[in-house]
C-alpha cells in the first residue's frame, strides 16, 4: 500500500511540473496579446499634420541625401518631421505646444552644453561639444527638439538648428 501511495505522489508531482513547465504562444494579432495603442497619428503631409495639431512649423526639406519624410502629431501637443535615411538612420524634428520639455528622452549623455544659436540659447547634447546627438531650445513660447539615431557633426546640427530657428520666426 505504501508504494501505490509513493507511486502515486510521484505521478502527481510529475504532472505538476510539467504543467507548471508549459509555455503557450501567444499568436500575433490575438485578442489574448497585450499592446499599448500608438498614440502618434500620421499624416500625408507637413500642412496636415501643422492643421491637426493647429500649430506651425516650418522644417527644412530634407536632411540625409535620399530621405522619407513622416509627418506625425500626439494630439494637440506635438507636431514631428522625422528624416529617414536609406540605412535607416534617423533625424527628429519636434515641436511643442508650450515651453514644457516634450523630448521623452531620458538618454544619460556623455556631453551636455549650451550654445547659442541666432541669439537662441540651444541646450546640445551628445558625445562631446563636437559629436552630437540631440539639441533642445524654446522659441515663441515654443519647445524644439531635434534628435538623431547617429552622431552628427556639431556644425551640421548647429547649421541645422539655425534653420529651423530661422524659418519658425514669428
Amino acid at each position: 500500500m505504501k508504494r501505490i501511495w509513493i507511486l502515486f505522489l510521484v505521478a502527481a508531482l510529475a504532472v505538476s511540473v510539467m504543467a507548471c513547465g508549459k509555455t503557450e504562444d501567444v499568436p500575433s494579432g490575438s485578442a489574448e496579446q497585450t499592446q499599448m495603442a500608438n498614440p502618434w497619428t500620421d499624416h500625408e503631409s507637413l500642412d496636415a499634420a501643422c492643421e491637426a495639431a493647429d500649430m506651425d512649423l516650418a522644417v527644412p526639406d530634407t536632411f540625409f541625401s535620399e530621405d522619407t519624410v513622416l509627418y506625425r502629431t500626439l494630439d494637440q501637443d506635438i507636431v514631428e518631421v522625422q528624416y529617414v535615411s536609406a540605412e535607416e538612420e534617423t533625424l527628429t524634428i519636434r515641436k511643442g505646444a508650450t515651453e514644457a520639455d516634450i523630448s521623452g528622452d531620458s538618454t544619460v549623455y556623455d556631453y551636455a552644453g549650451e550654445v547659442t544659436v541666432s541669439d537662441i540659447p540651444v541646450t546640445v547634447k551628445g558625445m562631446n561639444d563636437a559629436e552630437l546627438f540631440a539639441a533642445s531650445w524654446v522659441q515663441d513660447g515654443h519647445f524644439y527638439y531635434v534628435v538623431s539615431t547617429i552622431v552628427i557633426p556639431a556644425d551640421a546640427m548647429l547649421d541645422t538648428i539655425g534653420q529651423i530657428i530661422a524659418l519658425n520666426v514669428k
